[in-house]
């Protein structure tokens, strides 16, 4: 079984360091955030649309939620890009989206009316928000 991504401060790895300047201020639709860190030799499995079946992927949410994804769809582009979509298997419930481009992830997780982004910060450094859809802003 694969990590696809570390959340920092449950395991034993350092958090990365964030400049200064790109320290996010609390949004009233962030109810928590944390760091993560991708594991590159899965991301590279997921682009690799050929690369199928992929092995057993299991992503850690907050409240220990451990959900192994399903893929359904990988879209792998020449430009080291891929969108990459498919449901969490029972006994959690949902559906994922990630849009990966070289070592930069962004995406979604739904679960119920739970929503999980994946952010990228700066510099390759991401991190995982809870977000209340209901406070948050008009698009």
């Amino acid at each position: 079984m694969i990590r696809l991504f570390c959340l920092f401060g449950r395991h034993t790895a350092p958090v990365p360091a964030l400049p200064e300047p790109f320290s996010s201020a609390k949004k009233p639709w962030i109810i928590r955030e944390q760091p993560i860190a991708f594991d590159a030799h899965t991301i590279e499995i997921l682009k690799d649309a050929g690369a199928r079946p992929s092995p057993s992927i299991v992503v850690d949410l907050f409240e220990k939620i451990h959900a192994e994804i399903e893929i359904t769809s990988t879209v792998s582009r020449i430009n080291d890009s891929a969108t990459i979509r498919g449901l969490l298997k029972p006994p959690t419930k949902g559906d994922f989206t990630l849009i990966i481009n070289g070592n930069v992830v962004v995406g979604t997780f739904q679960i119920g009316h739970r929503l999980f982004k994946v952010e990228h910060v700066v510099n390759g450094h991401q991190r995982l928000i809870e977000v209340d859809p209901a406070k948050l802003p008009p698009d």
